[in-house]
């Protein structure tokens, strides 16, 4: 639940004790790749296709986070724990050159932040990302949601040649 990612593993993360830490909760530069890369190298953590990682990203204000070759937009804001923490609900904009350009397309890929009400004053933060995609869209097909999880039933998922088409799929055309 998110009071347990923010009230209990954040904490943890943090003060680096990781053997109090779930094992579905990995830790990668979300804000560094396209979610559909980071979904097929990384298991999900549970059946419905969702993955969590702990991402130290720096502070930053306003509603967008840059992302691989596009960018995530703030859809919504709650506040969790009596106002000690927050979620910031995104989703996933490719080919995001400029805000509002013709190129810019929304993907099925959404993504939660939660993190914290810290000081403001520190340069960066440490926060617990999920990300899914929209239910019952064409990822969801992609990512075989109707088949086991389980990788050992998939076991094309983690190939060299699928990460490296997965990759090169989600950059820009233009981008050298």
């Amino acid at each position: 639940t998110p009071d347990v990612i923010v009230g209990r593993y954040l904490p943890l993360r943090r003060a680096l004790r990781c053997d109090g830490l779930p094992r579905q909760i990995h830790d990668a530069d979300v804000y560094g790749a396209h979610p559909g890369f980071l979904a097929a190298v990384y298991p999900p953590a549970n059946d419905r296709s969702e993955w969590f990682f702990f991402v130290c990203r720096a502070q930053c204000q306003g509603g967008r986070r840059r992302a691989g070759p596009g960018a995530y937009r703030l859809g919504s804001e709650a506040r969790l724990l009596g106002g000690a923490a927050y979620c910031h609900a995104f989703r996933y904009y490719e080919d995001e050159a400029e805000v509002g350009s013709a190129s810019t397309r929304e993907t099925e890929w959404r993504m939660d932040e939660y993190g914290d009400c810290r000081s403001a004053a520190a340069a960066f933060d440490m926060v617990v990302c999920k990300l899914y995609p929209a239910r019952g869209g064409i990822v969801h097909t992609m990512l075989g949601v109707h088949e086991p999880a389980s990788p050992s039933h998939r076991p094309d998922m983690n190939k060299p040649q699928v990460l490296v088409q997965l990759y090169l799929a989600s950059l820009n055309l233009g981008d050298p």
